[in-house]
């Protein structure tokens, strides 16, 4: 039975990199596609657009996807089935009622937003849209569904940038409304897809004690994802006011490509997550610091190869005119290690059922990214908008640590965990910025590492150390 368990864990660890894998792939290989046939200007727009889909689907969906891990580890399997009836209930009442406030307030609205008022019912819909794809993809997480969730992801994804560039090519002027249009048409089926799988499919009734079960989980998540988002998406609002889209579609690219840690990290996560809650209601502590320290260990590394590679990674994806988003490339790569780490103490918090300090933590790091921006932007340009970004990313992890382990108390993994990780990403950051001009000496010294974490990995691979036991 015990290597039944690991082999399905290692599949579904598996299928998730795979996913990610594939997903990244895309990503990586139409950015060039579309930093070629948009102008600057356009994929500017383009930016500025998502974010604020990004920042509507939070509020749209009241973030019931975030109650999904608790309420899967505290309720029963009949009562959680009804649980996820009961909050995409709730999700389109919410959806409606923004909807309508917004179109109320729509000439208000757009000139907040900067954006043409003929693409607000396009955002509306998309953000709703990804607010149920959130959903669908935490719950297949959480029930440990892989293979639904690669196809899923993949499927909407591929589909959402397939149909974009065909519009794109299609149109000869403000080609930017081609990738809008294309998010909005993928938006459609994948609202259907979800409700007619979560909601429809199920017999139960809809309950109101589901909802006083959610909202005190899902409202601190809005504030904290609304945060977030400030602390990942201002720094473009604010280069745009100082800079203009044409600085926002370099500094874009650099903040896609150094997001690429985040996304291998995710794949790991969506593992992570489920086993961590079920170990930590297990109170097995000795194996979850077993494992999180070489979790961590081996992430740092992935994160090392990227700043390393960042300046002929960044020259093989995109035209010349992008490539002096090299710094901001590597800075953003380090913040991000910070993001990846943050998540360790945040998965206590949703296990205690404790966020409310979530919000304050997330309020506070916004703020002063916000602060930041403002600050380094005009003196620095994209790369104070970079710096921003760590610094906010290193407050915001150390607030969580500090939160789940003196303020809740009880957290599970030990400080020290995090050490050796942080040190290695802070010091390839540092050499690799140092020798962007120099890709001999680059390469040699991550060759150098690379022998030396595959002697650590056969270390532990020859004790025989399991990765995860359930």
């Amino acid at each position: 039975m015990r290597v039944s368990l690991k082999n399905t864990l290692a599949f579904n660890f598996s299928i998730y990199f795979l996913g990610s894998l594939i997903l990244k792939s895309v990503s990586f290989i139409t950015t060039p596609i579309f930093t070629r046939i948009l102008s600057q200007e356009d994929y500017g727009i383009i930016s500025i657009y998502q974010t604020w889909v990004s920042i509507f689907a939070i509020f749209i969906g009241l973030q019931m996807s975030g109650s999904i891990a608790t309420a899967r580890v505290h309720l029963e399997e009949r009562v959680f089935l009804s649980y996820l009836k009961s909050v995409l209930a709730l999700s389109f009442i919410a959806f409606f009622i923004i909807s309508g406030v917004s179109f109320l307030f729509g000439d208000w609205l757009v000139k907040i937003l900067e954006l043409d008022s003929k693409l607000l019912p396009f955002l509306l819909v998309q953000a709703f849209g990804t607010s149920c794809s959130v959903f669908y993809l935490t719950y297949t997480i959480q029930l440990k569904k892989a293979v639904n969730h690669l196809i899923f992801s993949v499927a909407s994804t591929v589909a959402m940038i397939a149909l974009s560039l065909i519009l794109i090519l299609y149109m000869k002027e403000d080609k930017y409304i081609g990738r809008v249009i294309g998010g909005f048409s993928v938006a459609i089926p994948v609202i259907l897809f979800v409700y007619l799988r979560l909601f429809f499919a199920k017999k139960s009734k809809i309950s109101i004690a589901h909802w006083r079960y959610a909202l005190p989980l899902s409202l601190p998540l809005i504030v904290h994802l609304v945060s977030n988002l400030v602390v990942s998406q201002s720094d473009k609002l604010i280069l745009n006011e100082f800079l203009g889209y044409d600085t926002v579609a370099i500094y874009s690219v650099a903040y896609t490509m150094g997001s690429l840690g985040l996304f291998i990290s995710e794949a790991t996560n969506n593992v992570w997550s489920p086993w961590y809650l079920d170990n930590t209601k297990r109170q097995d502590n000795e194996k979850i610091n077993e494992i999180s320290k070489k979790y961590i260990l081996v992430l740092s590394f992935v994160f090392v190869v990227i700043t390393f590679t960042a300046p002929e990674f960044l020259s093989l994806m995109t035209p010349e005119s992008y490539q002096s988003g090299e710094k901001a490339f590597i800075i953003i790569t380090l913040g991000v290690f910070f993001q990846f780490l943050y998540r360790f103490p945040l998965g206590y918090e949703q296990y205690s059922k404790n966020m409310k300090w979530v919000a304050v933590a997330t309020i506070i790091t916004a703020l002063l990214n916000i602060g930041l921006n403002y600050y380094l932007i005009p003196t620095y340009g994209m790369e104070g908008a970079a710096y921003a970004t760590l610094i906010s990313y290193i407050i915001l992890f150390l607030m969580h640590e500090n939160i789940a382990r003196f303020v809740i108390k009880g957290y599970n993994i030990h400080f020290l965990n995090y050490g050796p990780g942080s040190l290695l990403v802070f010091t390839g950051g540092i050499l690799s910025t140092i020798l962007l001009d120099y890709i001999f000496v680059r390469y040699i010294i991550l060759f150098v590492l690379i022998v030396v974490m595959a002697s650590w990995a056969k270390k532990v691979f020859r004790n025989k150390i399991p990765l995860i036991k359930k």
